[in-house]
């Protein structure tokens, strides 16, 4: 028993120390597990860290690139911009002077110039360090209708006759000016010590003539119809004296006052004016009234009048330039024109009636007075030309090659097809000071067009179907640069101002003239088919007539005398863009 009893002590002793041995072992073995699985995840979170400084560094290295290359794709574009600016201004030179022609600006008129047309120009912007190289081209190039000759009595060098119109029956013809329509590929490159970007840009661009209908003209109506101006106020200013004599005039008047020390006011340069004219007319010299009536038929500041019909005028009860003319002139056989109350129309500036030319049967309707019998007369309604100087009423007869007016129906057949914006349906076109219209070559709808406010730019809103409504005044933004013409040939123009007047800076070529409005005052000129001066009678409506009070004024800016009204039209739409 003691002999079991001691085997089973040993068996007992041996388990114990095998089983602490083994546990021994067993916690060794878990903190080297412990230890390589700590040291697997500092290698992982040192791997992690380091990929992470890595990452964050090529980034910023990146970053630094990104901006480094936006920086100069903006420079690059910088180019472009400054491209299209000098390309208009260099449109907008002047042709010649009296002893200089501007190559730059030829060689963008003469279509065969214009077909391999180039520009470089290399810029640095102040205190940058960056380099722009921009290169200009002219692509696929072809012409287009709206094209013009320099006017055939504008003294130009010798050399520019050959862009004069022919007035032979030979059959050749000398070359034109303008008329062409093209893409202008633009590329610019900025280069800084870091970085280099390149843009490319395709525009389209139009060298058109954006001359308005019948520039020569103030008053133009090509229908042929009876038509009556009687009942308020429609008065003509032929004489454009700002655009033309007032540049001679005034810088030799204030000249003349700073070498006689003299204090020269604006305000009172109309006392000047008369002064002189008092003089000339004190003048017994005819070699010194010729002269004078020589240098100023010269200068052609005058705008013609036309009726294809017949225009009755009805004029007013006292006009003081006949009644002066009357008793100044002794050899007179004709009596003073005494007209109706209430009828205030006039055809040309006071004083100056024989300087405007009157195209068609154009007839003054008057009551013939005699001042010096005092008996009782009988009033006797009579009528005559409108002036016996230069009222030419054959001519739209034995001219029937100018019965439309210049330009109109080129404008109307081509304008959809050349025009720099495409259009559908009603359009609206309000400018402010801050925002004006930008009128950029011509723009096309077939519906109403809305216009108001201030605009700058030079083209024409055309409609081929509406009518034009002015909803305020339209004003130029640079009166001796900004140029607009209104065309609906199928319409009529409506003004909206009812209770106040209405100005407008703008050429109108309308079918049925100016409807609506308590008074309207246009400088530029008015073309139309059918005058409507006291409404249009259709079925059992009645249209709204003209405005009681009308006031033209010419524009002399509407001539196309040397290729002035020549200008581009770059578009805004982008064809091609690549960086």
């Amino acid at each position: 028993m003691r002999q079991k009893k001691s085997a089973s002590s040993n068996s007992m002793r041996i388990s114990f120390f095998y089983n602490k041995k083994n546990m021994l072992r067993s916690a060794n073995s878990k903190r080297a597990s412990t230890l390589v699985m700590i040291i697997f995840i500092s290698s992982i979170i040192f791997i992690l860290s380091m990929m992470m400084m890595s990452i964050v560094v090529q980034d910023k290295k990146t970053s630094v690139k990104v901006k480094d290359v936006i920086q100069m794709k903006y420079y690059a574009e910088f180019g472009i911009a400054l491209m299209k600016r000098q390309f208009i201004e260099q449109a907008k030179l002047p042709l010649f002077t009296a002893d200089k022609i501007f190559k730059d600006k030829l060689a963008l008129l003469d279509f065969e110039n214009a077909a391999s047309f180039t520009k470089t120009i290399k810029y640095t912007p102040p205190g940058s360090g960056i380099k722009i190289n921009v290169t200009l081209e002219i692509m696929n190039i072809r012409a287009t209708p709206f094209n013009c000759y320099l006017h055939h009595k504008e003294k130009s060098p010798i050399r520019l006759n050959i862009f004069k119109k022919k007035n032979d029956d030979s059959s050749s013809e000398n070359k034109t000016l303008g008329g062409w329509d093209a893409f202008m590929k633009i590329v610019s490159t900025a280069k800084s010590n870091k970085e280099e970007q390149t843009v490319e840009s395709l525009f389209n661009v139009k060298m058109n003539n954006l001359t308005p209908p019948a520039p020569e003209y103030t008053f133009f109506i090509h229908g042929q119809k009876v038509e009556d101006i009687k009942e308020g106020q429609f008065i003509l200013s032929n004489w454009d004296f700002q655009g033309t004599v007032g540049k001679v005039v005034v810088p030799l008047m204030k000249k003349m006052s700073e070498e006689l020390s003299l204090n020269f006011d604006e305000m009172e340069f109309n006392d000047l004016l008369q002064n002189v004219k008092g003089f000339v007319q004190s003048v017994d010299s005819y070699a010194i009234l010729n002269k004078i009536n020589q240098i100023i038929m010269n200068l052609s500041p005058w705008g013609k009048v036309r009726c294809n019909g017949r225009l009755n005028v009805y004029l007013p009860f006292f006009e003081v330039d006949d009644i002066i003319n009357y008793f100044v002139d002794e050899e007179s056989l004709e009596f003073p024109e005494i007209g109706y109350i209430g009828f205030g129309n006039r055809l040309h500036d006071r004083f100056m009636g024989k300087y405007t030319r009157y195209e068609g049967k154009i007839y003054k309707y008057y009551y013939e007075l005699k001042p010096y019998i005092f008996s009782k007369q009988r009033k006797t309604a009579r009528h005559a030309l409108y002036t016996m100087f230069s009222t030419m009423k054959n001519y739209p007869l034995t001219h029937k090659n100018e019965v439309m007016p210049e330009y109109f129906e080129n404008i109307v057949t081509n304008a959809k097809k050349y025009c720099t914006r495409k259009l559908s349906g009603e359009q609206k076109f309000f400018g402010t000071d801050a925002h004006p219209i930008f009128i950029n070559g011509i723009i096309y709808t077939d519906g109403d067009i809305y216009v108001g406010g201030n605009y700058r730019g030079r083209g024409m809103l055309f409609t081929s179907k509406g009518d034009i409504h002015i909803t305020e005044d339209l004003i130029p933004v640079e009166s001796t640069i900004d140029m607009l013409g209104l065309i609906a040939p199928e319409g009529k123009l409506i003004l909206h101002k009812l209770a106040s007047k209405t100005k407008i800076n703008a050429a109108i070529s309308v079918k049925n003239s100016i409807l609506k409005g308590k008074a309207v005052e246009i400088r530029g000129n008015l073309i139309s088919e059918n005058l409507n001066r006291h409404g249009l009678d259709e079925g059992i409506f009645k249209l709204s007539a003209m405005p009681k009070k009308v006031m033209i004024t010419y524009d002399s800016r509407l001539r196309n005398r040397a290729a002035n009204n020549v200008y581009p039209s770059i578009s805004v739409q982008t064809f091609y863009y690549r960086f």
